[in-house]
């Protein structure tokens, strides 16, 4: 018979944290989510539904400033992602970063 005690609960749950902050570091992200900023509201919104679903997302708005071009540690992210959800819009299409977040991905 096993008791877990709430201290140990607690305890678990750190320990998941780390182990899924190292797993990102070696691995990255499971989706790169590549919109245009114009469309941010969405993105957001399925970067917040996908989360739930315990799959780990990374959109550029969470640590990139926008911009002319690429930062190289965002191109480096999108290396990383296993996956890339493109939010196709007029707004993405019309955008030239979105095309090269796409090009760097593939």
């Amino acid at each position: 018979y096993f008791s877990m005690t709430a201290e140990t609960s607690v305890s678990k749950k750190q320990n998941d944290s780390i182990i899924e902050k190292f797993r990102r570091f070696l691995f990255g992200d499971d989706i790169f989510i590549s919109y245009s900023r114009v469309d941010s509201t969405y993105a957001l919104s399925l970067a917040n539904e996908l989360t739930k679903k315990k799959l780990s997302c990374f959109l550029d708005q969470w640590g990139t400033p926008p911009g002319e071009e690429l930062p190289k540690e965002l191109i480096d992210t999108i290396k990383r992602c296993s996956t890339m959800v493109l939010v196709g819009t007029k707004n993405a299409a019309d955008s030239e970063n979105v095309g090269l977040e796409v090009k760097e991905f593939l």
